[in-house]
């Protein structure tokens, strides 16, 4: 878990909700396999009918901007 939140505003776009994690996984692989435990599905039942709704996005790092800022 890198952050999470509670939303305020949604400045930009449509989308909206009440809460943001950011979670960083040590691989596309890992992330894979945590989803494809036994255990993990077992009790995956009860985080899907605790929300409403959710988003999952993947992303990768972006190379830093000239001058070595983000």
């Amino acid at each position: 878990m890198l952050y999470s939140g509670r939303v305020e505003n949604v400045l930009v776009g449509g989308e909206s909700g009440d809460a943001i994690a950011v979670v960083e996984y040590p691989s596309r692989k890992a992330f894979l396999a945590m989803g494809a435990d036994p255990v993990y599905q077992k009790i995956h039942v009860h985080r899907e009918n605790g929300l409403e709704r959710t988003m999952l996005i993947a992303t990768v790092p972006m190379p830093p901007a000239p001058g070595g800022s983000r």
